[in-house]
Formats: structure tokens, sequence, C-alpha cells
């Protein structure tokens, strides 16, 4: 069992965690921006409409990506998930080898399932692309 010194330290480091982490994570430049020209290449200000913004039309495996990308981010949340609850099974296993092999056993799960998500991830997103520039080539030919 916990302390009470030690589950108020416990407490107080993950309430600090929550305030200063989210923080931290807003004031980085979004990935997406960087890679794929971002949404900033869609919008299109309107000529004297004064702050209205106009979105250009998506493509429907821009769309799919975008959602593949959200749900992913869930997934990571649950392998981040499972990497702590392995991490504190093994560390408090205290000699006890069975639970030594449980922490063990469910990082490399969590590992394996985390490549094989994201690997399928890349093909996806090849095939969508691949997809939707034939489309848009039979469309211009057409």
């Amino acid at each position: 069992m916990l302390t009470r010194e030690r589950l108020r330290s416990t407490l107080v480091s993950l309430f600090l965690l929550a305030v200063l982490l989210p923080g931290a994570a807003s004031a980085a430049k979004p990935v997406g921006d960087q890679v794929s020209g971002g949404f900033n290449t869609m919008v299109k200000w309107t000529i004297g409409g004064g702050n209205a913004v106009t979105i250009g039309p998506a493509t429907f495996s821009s769309s799919l990506i975008h959602i593949i990308n959200f749900l992913l981010s869930f997934i990571g949340l649950l392998f981040f998930l499972l990497m702590l609850y392995a991490g504190y099974l093994w560390m408090t296993a205290r000699g006890n080898d069975e639970q030594v092999q449980k922490g063990k056993k469910i990082i490399r799960e969590a590992v394996t399932a985390l490549i094989i998500i994201l690997l399928a991830r890349l093909f996806t997103e090849f095939v969508l692309t691949a997809i939707g520039q034939a489309i848009e080539a039979g469309k211009k030919t057409s």
C-alpha cells in the first residue's frame, strides 16, 4: 500500500504533469503542416468578405487519411497506457518472477501490435494516395 506521503507526492506529480504538459504540446508546431503542406494550403480568404473562410474540396483519400490519423491517436494513447501498466508491474514485482514475466510480455505484445498497426497505416495511406492520384488523373483526361 502507498504511504500517505508517497500518495501525496504521486498526486502532486500527476497534477503538475497534467497542468504543464498540454502547454508544451500546444506550443509545438503541428507536424501535419510540415509534412503535407497543412490545412493552410486549403484555406482561401474570400476577397471583400472580411474574415470569412472558404475551404477547398478535400479528396476522398485525404479525408480518409485524416480520419485514420485521428483514430491512431487513440491507439497511441492505449499503447502509452499499456507501457505504463507493464512498467509498473515490472518495477513493483519485488522478486516475483511471474509478475516480471507478465510485465515483459505486455511490453513485447504492445510493441509488436504498434509495429503492425503502423505498417498497416503506411500501406493504407500508400494505397489511398495511389487511388486518389489515379482518380484525379482520370478526371483530368476526361
